[in-house]
Order: C-alpha cells, then structure tokens, then sequence
C-alpha cells in the first residue's frame, strides 16, 4: 500500500515538473521552434513543409539568450513574402542558393540579405533567397534546376564557403551528394525514407517544449560529446587550413562537374558564385584553396565570381565589428547586411559590364 502511494505521488509531481516545464519554456524562456522539413522527391532537395508550422520563434542558450522570428513562405523557404511564378512578376529575379547561413532563421524576417539586395539594387530586380540549412554546391545544383523550372530566374548567385566543395561528397542519405572516382562525378540522389506509424508521434514529442529545449537550446547530443560552440568554429578554421593534393584533386573534380552542369543546364542567363568566408582581421587574407579553385574553373565555363573574404576585410578594416553571434558560429545580421552590399556591389559592376556570355547584363524590366 505504502509503496503504491509513493509510486503515485511520483507520478503525480513528475506530471506536474512536465506541465510546469511546458508552461515556463513556452512563455519566460521560450524552447527553440524549427520548421520541420521535408524531401522534394522529384529533385532531390530538401526544404520546410507548407503543411505545418509556417511561423515560430528561434532561440538559443539556457535562457533563450538569442531570440528571432522566422517564416515559411508559400514555397517552403524562410522568407517573409510569398514567391511567385514568372507570368506574376514584372521584374527580372536574382535567385540566392546557400546554406542556414545565409537562409534568416537566425534572424529577424526584414534582415533576410535577399531584401537587403533588392534594395541594393534599387528595387529593379526581385531576389528569392532558396538558402536551406546544412545544404552545399551538390544540393544547390539539383535545388536550381527546381527554381528554373517553377521560376525561370534571369541571375542564379550560389553562395560557397570554405569546404562546400568537399562537402558535398560527405555521405548524407538525406541529402544529394556527390561520388567521385579517379575520373568519373556521379549523382547520389537522397534515400526516399517510407513514413512509419512513428511519425505522428515523432510530430507529437517535437511539440513538447521540454524536448525542443533540452535538444535546440541546451544542445543534450553537443553536450554529451562535450563539444562547444569554440569547438565548432575551430573544427572549421581546421578544415579550411587542413587540404592535401587528394583533398585538392576531388575538389577540383566537383568543381569542373558543377560548372559544366550550371553552363549546360542554365544557357542564357548570369551564373555568378559567390565564394568566400567572413574575415575579422586587419592582415590582408589569402585566399583559400577551394576559393582558388573556384576562380581558375569558373571563368572556363562562363561564370563570373565574387570574393567575399575581400569585401568583409574591407569591412573590419573600417568598423571592427564581430561578424558572428558570440555563442555560434553562424553569421549575425550584420554579417548579413555586409554580404547582401559586397554582392550587390559585385552584381552591379558585372551588369554594367560588356560580357557577351551574359544575357542578363542589359535585361530589360519585364
């Protein structure tokens, strides 16, 4: 009987530790919020569902330190405005391809860099930003194919940093990736994951905010492999420092693959990559070696880059200020605003200029 009574009563303050749980993480702290994602089957990418949470809030640290509003438009993409379909814009579209550091969960929905360049470019152009996290140069080419067949853009800017090219041959079932042989690049498309009678309630413990805390804000897998924020930017200092001649050839390989592909598969419009990292130093940078891989095969295909180490040392040169969030390794608004500038400056000076390889550069207004 005793030992009945106590069981109860440990059920019964266990519910009551949840439900006081559940109520404090979801107004004094509130648990981090991400929209669930899933695979578009067809091309073989992955971006968030238009069926499910379409707004949230963002948050990082033990106190929801960090705090941003994000939004998921018609198309499954953080953007505050819906996309549309070329026969309902009457301006051309600059197209942005990138990963969670450029997409705007981090931030608040008016700071996404795509508005910032529309506005760069003084509103002549549309700019749809198809960022999704985790995502590299492997997936930004099967997620262009889907943006030229659904909205025909007239400037495809694809954003890489350090590794992008490297990383898009990690294996990742989720995700399309590249294999490279000695002379061969082929395409692995995603593994197509059969839904089971667990996904409801996968859905249902992701609405707990107990859950979503102890995973997003406190990071439970980071701290139980006791890594740390530091630990993460410097593991990516390490692999932009760390590249032998094999690392060298198959970056090489990947980046024939993608240009050729972008040139074959996109004739008659502007294909610019935009390569490059934040730099916060007053030394000169010295490019990395994927960026001077970039700028050797790019231009072969007709591609025009953009290097944006230079343009954000310039920018620490004059204000000396942090381009990344204190407490993670992505970047800030400011980093952002700064990219949107450097690569609005670069499009502006490629547009005015006489390449005969690009259509885009006298486009008219539609």
């Amino acid at each position: 009987m005793i030992k009945r009574f106590l069981i109860i009563r440990l059920l019964l303050f266990l519910l009551g530790f949840f439900l006081l749980g559940e109520i404090l993480l979801r107004t004094v702290v509130p648990a981090c919020e991400l929209p669930p994602m899933e695979l578009n089957q067809e091309y073989g990418f992955l971006y968030y569902r238009t069926d499910a949470e379409l707004s949230g809030q963002f948050t990082q640290g033990q106190l929801a330190n960090h705090r941003s509003n994000w939004m998921v438009n018609n198309d499954g993409w953080i953007f505050p405005e819906p996309y549309l379909p070329p026969d309902q814009r009457n301006r051309p579209l600059i197209a942005l391809f990138g990963s969670s550091y450029i997409e705007g969960i981090w931030i608040e929905p008016e700071q996404n860099p795509a508005l910032r360049l529309r506005e760069n470019l003084n509103n002549n152009y549309d700019v749809y930003n198809f960022a999704i996290t985790n995502s590299v140069p492997s997936e930004h080419l099967v997620e262009a194919r889907y943006v030229r067949d659904v909205y025909d853009p007239d400037v495809y800017v694809f954003i890489m940093q350090p590794g992008y090219l490297i990383g898009s041959t990690d294996a990742d079932a989720e995700r399309t990736r590249f294999a490279v042989s000695a002379d061969t690049v082929r395409e692995i498309p995603p593994t197509i994951v059969q839904r089971t009678p667990y996904d409801g309630l996968k859905q249902l413990v992701r609405k707990s905010a107990l859950v979503r805390y102890f995973v997003w804000n406190l990071r439970l897998a980071s701290a139980l492999s006791g890594s740390t924020a530091d630990d993460e930017i410097n593991a990516i200092n390490v692999q932009e420092t760390v590249y032998d001649d094999s690392t060298y050839a198959v970056a090489l390989q990947v980046a024939h693959y993608l240009c050729q592909h972008l040139q074959e598969e996109h004739p008659g419009k502007l294909l610019v990559i935009a390569h490059g990292d934040i730099y916060s130093s007053l030394d000169p940078p010295e490019m990395d070696p994927e960026g001077r891989i970039i700028q050797e095969i790019a231009p072969q295909y007709g591609i025009q880059t953009i290097y944006l180490t230079d343009g954000f040392h310039q920018e620490y040169v004059r204000e000396q200020k942090a381009f990344r969030f204190s407490y993670d390794m992505h970047w800030n608004a400011y980093a952002l605003s700064v990219l949107a500038d450097i690569i609005g400056d670069g499009l502006q000076g490629i547009l005015a200029s006489d390449h005969p390889e690009n259509s885009a550069s006298d486009m008219p207004n539609r």
